[in-house]
């Protein structure tokens, strides 16, 4: 994200995407950040918690504000359903906005 030329930060916004291993703490602060401050779309694992102590499995509201644990901004959660090898299951991933300018 540092060496995004400055031309596009600043005439566009700019959306990260990542799957679960970028969705941490440190990359989520990153990308709020007063050095970039633009929008993430984040995988998360489905066992992680929220400050309220549930899991984000336990979110039962598409496009609800949550607070992850140890993040002190708020995102929203959503997750689509996939089939892998004949099985259902459901990937989590959050959305987090730019602060305002």
């Amino acid at each position: 994200m540092k060496t995004l030329p400055s031309i596009l930060t600043q005439s566009f916004q700019i959306y990260v995407l990542g799957d679960t291993a970028f969705g941490t703490i440190n990359l989520i602060n990153q990308i709020r950040g007063d050095s970039f401050n633009h929008h993430g779309i984040l995988g998360i694992a489905k066992t992680r918690t929220l400050e309220d102590g549930r899991k984000v499995s336990e979110i039962k509201t598409r496009g609800q504000q949550v607070y992850l644990n140890g993040l002190d901004i708020p995102v929203f959660l959503s997750w689509v359903w996939l089939k892998r090898d004949g099985i259902h299951s459901s990937a989590f991933c959050d959305f987090h906005q730019a602060n305002e300018r």
